[in-house]
């Protein structure tokens, strides 16, 4: 989808072929689309390790993610018609009430382009490419520890702890991440 970007609504008089712009849609919408989703594998397994002494809890752990390449089945384009839509770019719908024509059809996801040709090239089922927004395969190591201390000599064993992760993704497909956590409480 083209994000930011316009697709102008043309219409075509089927007895004379005159084409003119009826309107303006965005092209989130003219390119929207059902479609099921499915990765072959998602998985998270971690370890931790746990040592308690006294009224103290020490643990450090490690954790991986992964996710396999995304794959699409069943794609259905919702509002597209035919030659109807061609991307606008980035200029002017009209100029001073002239039936502007032009379409923007080297545009990318990134950049809307005026290729300035002066009769509009319509976008068929075939430009449109659904996969374009699938997720590639994903994974991530993460790191974690926390220590705490309870009273259990209270009644009500009160506790505090800190701990943090620090998560490091794979060529730019998993976020990097890192976090500290401050913890308290109560039992009763």
């Amino acid at each position: 989808m083209l994000l930011g970007c316009y697709s102008k609504k043309f219409s075509v008089d089927p007895v004379t072929s005159v084409v003119s712009l009826v309107g303006l849609e965005r092209a989130a919408n003219v390119l929207a689309a059902d479609i099921k989703v499915s990765a072959d594998v998602m998985a998270d397994i971690g370890i931790m390790l746990q040592y308690d002494r006294c009224n103290w809890s020490f643990a450090a752990g490690w954790n991986f993610w992964i996710r396999t390449r995304e794959k699409a089945k069943d794609a259905c384009l919702n509002n597209f018609l035919e030659n109807t839509y061609g991307l606008k770019g980035a200029e002017p719908a009209s100029i001073a009430g002239v039936n502007d024509l032009t379409t923007a059809s080297a545009s990318t996801i990134g950049k809307c382009v005026s290729d300035g040709a002066a009769s509009p090239v319509f976008l068929t089922a075939e430009d449109i490419d659904v996969c374009a927004a699938l997720h590639p395969r994903a994974f991530s190591n993460k790191a974690f520890f926390w220590t705490g201390y309870t009273w259990r000599d209270c009644e009500w064993q009160p506790f505090l702890a800190i701990g943090g992760e620090v998560e490091f993704g794979h060529d730019n497909k998993a976020v990097d991440q890192w976090f500290i956590d401050f913890k308290g409480g109560i039992s009763f």
